[in-house]
């Protein structure tokens, strides 16, 4: 796993015992999004980090997330090599 590799942190936040909290991310290119990781992908390999993309709603699609079960068709991915900072709600 490479040692600049913070995927894995975020990953432990995203399994926080007390439920999913909202994330602010702020990506490589200055923008900022509000939402919340549902899903991942890990990495395969030691030069790649331990999650490679996340799976990322946006609040007005996380009831339709928690009434379904499955994130399937709603959000995006986000890959972790454009996220600069990772900010989680308390």
């Amino acid at each position: 796993m490479n040692t600049a590799d913070y995927s894995k942190e975020i990953h432990q936040r995203f399994f926080d015992p007390k439920g999913r909290k909202p994330v602010q991310l702020t990506l490589k290119n200055d923008r900022m999004v509000e939402g919340y990781l549902v899903g991942f992908e890990k990495g395969n390999n030691a030069s790649e980090p331990f999650v490679v993309k996340w799976h990322f709603i946006a609040p007005d699609e996380l009831e339709k997330f928690k009434e379904e079960g499955t994130a399937e068709g709603l959000g995006r991915f986000i890959n972790q090599s454009d996220i600069s900072h990772v900010e989680f709600s308390e």
